[in-house]
């Protein structure tokens, strides 16, 4: 693995973007990949083609193994000028035919680095079946190009189904963007009979309503010549390389949940349709979705207008004066966590600025034209690292900005005050020779492009120098490790996914993934970390994978598996304790104790931890004079009750909550007085209060005491 390339938001959506299907984060499993690692090509996994007469589209160079090399993490695919058979040209193709099929649902990644030369043919694709050309199957293009550098072709074929010879399923817009001598991840989607494409992912296609019934394989190949390219001419330089960096396929773990598959919803706040705009204002959209809005952007005319706006009030400032006065049509796109995107209905308004007239009537309208030039880097220049692009720009009225641009790409926002500059890191650009202009756009919409510049970027491994560009290029990948969670650990709710990263020179970034799938943006700074909502995954084993990536573009990828167990169902509430039944005599109650503390004894049962005492809802039965006896005794309430506040009243116990009652016994025996004694209360009793009455003790509480 070698190369990258930080993508442009400008350069990667479209105007009007369809909802993406099944770009999922609950249900993908790494299930193959080839990262180039070693010294030569995996023939377990790949086919190498040799042949001087088969072709694909009638194309004109033989097929030789000597043209395709792995080195340095890199699978380089080389077309060549030379003679073979009756073939002028030479190039190299691989297949994984009978080899490492995939599918029918799955997901594909190839990082890729096309060249771009009249009559070159790069292509990936993939096709059903196991022939080397099936002759009943469907056919996905995930990339082709046929010279311009700055356009892709996506399409599906379907090869003798539903009675006819061939049809195209889908063919997609012309993809419009820089690629040649860049980094992209090429990607496409099958889920359920439905197909989608992606680029550095982004949706850029679909979904189409075929996808393959059976086992798929992959199909690399730089083809030259034939119909559709037509031939080379003298002008192209060969030798001529396609590289790819690595190769990644994902397929549905068996039982997974249906990913999700709904697209949020969305709607343009403001302005509102018919305004008329000037200067400065607001564009405000509302989103939702059935499990969350990731982010919603703005593009005015197709082109995506300030940066995504990731919680809400979803709302960027636009600068109008940054396009020309007229109609322009504005729209907010949403995408929610599993790539789905949904596209507002347009509203068309009228930008109005001032062009500067004044006086009677106003002026008439400016149709003059800005001037601009670059003003660094110096034209032919060698660049490495970081360095400033600028330019000079003036105007009859006012100029409203300056946009600069790479390879007719869109460098940054335009700058709307000068000096008109712009920081480019040119690590984000593979080595090799590129053109900058700068654009400037008068207030009443008049633009001018200023004369290109050529540059030469290289960026060496420690700093390898500038000037000349000496200094060999940076081929050491980063390392990386998970802090967090634990392998192997049960996760819920929101956690932390951490990792350490380093590097020779630099680590530039940390994407993490799950299931294949970005989680969130890449982190740019230590500590690398993000927070992780599981309850947007499903129940179950999911694959955590964190991405380091260096200045120079090398990559290393590590994996981590854990288990998402979110509760579903709310907890059940307990049924209340039933009251014990009212026992028809107090007599032994609350004899057997209860495990745990706080129970009560009441009414001869015992009540829960947590159950009031009955006001009155249980009287007991009304005892024979509540068990009360008929005559006092000198021991009553000898046998303890268990637990606590009974009361002890006239010679029997009352459970706890029973009244005392308040009239005295119906009867009361006369006290029985001692028989007269001569020698009268000799032995004394223990105790104090006794009295010696009628020469015979009577205790403290006896009546005649108390006269």
């Amino acid at each position: 693995m070698r190369h990258s390339v930080i993508a442009l938001l400008v350069s990667l959506i479209l105007g009007v973007a369809a909802p993406a299907f099944a770009q999922s984060s609950q249900s993908w499993v790494l299930t193959w990949s080839d990262e180039f690692n070693g010294s030569g090509l995996d023939t377990s996994a790949w086919n190498v083609e040799d042949s001087t007469t088969s072709s694909y589209g009638g194309t004109e160079q033989a097929w030789r193994p000597a043209n395709v090399t792995v080195s340095n993490g890199v699978l380089r695919l080389t077309g060549r000028r030379e003679s073979a058979g009756n073939r002028q040209y030479t190039s190299g193709a691989v297949n994984t035919r009978g080899k490492r099929t995939f599918g029918p649902d799955f997901r594909l990644e190839v990082r890729a680095n096309i060249p771009a030369f009249r009559g070159g043919w790069p292509a990936i694709w993939t096709r059903e079946g196991t022939m080397p050309n099936p002759d009943v199957g469907v056919e996905i293009d995930v990339m082709e190009n046929i010279g311009d550098p700055n356009v892709v072709y996506q399409v599906q074929h379907k090869w003798n189904l539903d009675g006819q010879p061939h049809q195209k399923a889908i063919e997609c817009a012309p993809f419009r963007q820089s690629f040649a001598g860049q980094w992209h991840v090429y990607a496409v989607e099958v889920v359920g009979g439905r197909t989608t494409w992606y680029i550095d992912g982004v949706q850029t296609c679909g979904p189409s309503n075929a996808a393959p019934a059976s086992a798929s394989h992959l199909l690399l190949n730089l083809s030259i010549g034939g119909s559709w390219p037509g031939s080379p001419d003298g002008s192209v330089a060969f030798p001529q390389h396609f590289e790819i960096d690595y190769v990644r396929v994902y397929e549905r773990r068996s039982g997974a949940p249906a990913a999700d598959t709904t697209a949020p919803s969305v709607t343009l706040a403001s302005p509102s349709a018919g305004s008329t705009l000037s200067g400065t204002v607001t564009l405000a959209a509302s989103a939702t979705d059935n499990v969350g809005v990731s982010s919603v952007w703005f593009t005015v005319d197709g082109n995506p207008v300030g940066n995504e706006d990731t919680s809400a009030p979803y709302q960027i400032s636009w600068n109008t004066t940054t396009v020309a006065n007229g109609t322009h049509t504005i729209r907010a796109v949403a995408r929610d966590a599993a790539g789905n995107t949904a596209t507002s209905a347009p509203v068309t308004v009228t930008v109005n600025n001032s062009t500067g007239g004044s006086g009677s009537g106003g002026g008439s309208t400016d149709t003059v034209a800005p001037s601009v030039s670059l003003t660094a880097p110096a034209n032919g220049a060698t660049v490495s690292g970081t360095v400033t692009v600028s330019a000079t720009a003036s105007d009859n009225v006012r100029v409203a900005s300056v946009q600069f641009q790479l390879n007719g790409v869109n460098l940054g926002a335009p700058d709307t005050t000068a000096p008109y500059q712009i920081s480019w890191n040119t690590t984000s650009a593979g080595n090799g020779t590129h053109v900058l202009r700068a654009i400037a756009r008068d207030a009443a919409g008049n633009v001018t492009t200023s004369a290109s510049r050529t540059v030469t970027v290289s960026n060496g491994s420690s700093g390898g120098g500038s000037g000349s560009g000496s200094g060999s290029r940076d081929t050491r990948r980063p390392s990386i490790s998970f802090t967090a969670p634990a392998a192997g650990a049960t996760v819920s709710g929101t956690v932390t996914v951490a990792a350490n990263a380093s590097d020779n020179v630099g680590v530039t970034s940390v994407q993490f993934t799950l299931n294949g799938v970005p989680l969130g943006a890449a982190d740019t700074t230590p500590p690398y970390a993000i927070a992780w909502n599981t309850r947007g995954a499903a129940n179950g084993t999911h694959v955590l994978g964190a991405i380091a990536r260096d200045a120079a573009g090398n990559t290393r990828t590590t994996t981590r598996t854990v288990v998402v167990n979110n509760r579903t169902t709310a907890p059940s509430t307990p049924s209340a304790p039933s009251t014990p039944s009212t026992p028809s005599t107090p007599s032994v109650p609350c004899v057997t104790p209860r495990p745990g503390a706080n129970w009560t004894c009441y009414n001869g049962g015992w009540l829960p931890p947590g159950m009031p005492i009955p006001s009155q809802s249980v009287v007991p039965s009304t005892p024979s004079a509540p068990s009360v006896p008929s005559a006092p005794s000198t021991t009553p309430c000898t046998t303890p009750r268990p637990g606590s506040n009974w009361t002890c009243y006239n010679g029997g116990w009352l459970p706890p909550g029973m009244p005392v009652p308040s009239a005295p016994p119906a009867f009361v025996p006369a006290p029985v007085l001692p028989a007269p004694s001569a020698g009268g209360c000799t032995t004394p009793r223990p105790g104090a209060n006794w009295t010696c009455l009628n020469g015979g003790w009577l205790p403290p509480s006896h009546p005649e005491v108390q006269r």
